[in-house]
């Protein structure tokens, strides 16, 4: 597949995956943001309004997020930071991805590496499309985008192939 220069958001908190963003996506404009807060900012604010409507463009041809990022504490009033340990992750992933529907981008997916068989969230996702999708994910239409929630093909070192992720998004497009 010969795949035009792309600009995409790639929104992962993990060195090892953004490393593999990097390299599995050589050739495109890739932007890395490392938390809900900042990944959510890029997507509504990115590029501004008014820029927005004089050249119809999108700021991303493609955001693609993590599923599970760390609770933005910064956003929780200071009583319920206590309830969230640093580190414990929420599955911000599904909002980052309709929000980046809702904003225009066209290629959206979301992808988790979690263990299906383990946690009811990961598990959710084969309801979209059968166990292991038959080697595919789903494409769905959102906003006249093509939206993919997946479970994350991986590298030989066990980090997310973000290039198949891509490849699995824009097929022949």
């Amino acid at each position: 597949m010969n795949m035009k220069k792309l600009r995409i958001l790639v929104i992962e908190d993990s060195k090892i995956h953004q490393e593999s963003a990097r390299a599995t996506l050589e050739g495109h404009i890739v932007v890395i943001a490392e938390t809900f807060h900042d990944g959510m900012s890029w997507i509504v604010n990115g590029y501004s309004s008014a820029k927005r409507e004089q050249e119809g463009k999108t700021t991303f041809d493609v955001v693609l997020t993590d599923m599970m990022l760390p609770v933005d504490l910064g956003s929780l009033s200071m009583a319920d930071r206590r309830k969230f340990p640093e580190g414990t992750l929420a599955p911000y992933g599904f909002s980052l991805a309709l929000r980046a529907a809702q904003e225009g981008i066209p290629f959206v997916a979301m992808v988790s590496q979690g263990n299906h068989h383990a946690d009811p969230v990961c598990h959710s996702l084969d309801y979209l499309g059968g166990p292991s999708y038959q080697g595919h994910p789903p494409i769905l239409n959102v906003n006249g985008g093509r939206v993919i929630f997946t479970h994350a093909p991986t590298t030989k070192n066990g980090a997310k192939d973000w290039g198949m992720i891509l490849r699995d998004l824009i097929g022949d497009q």
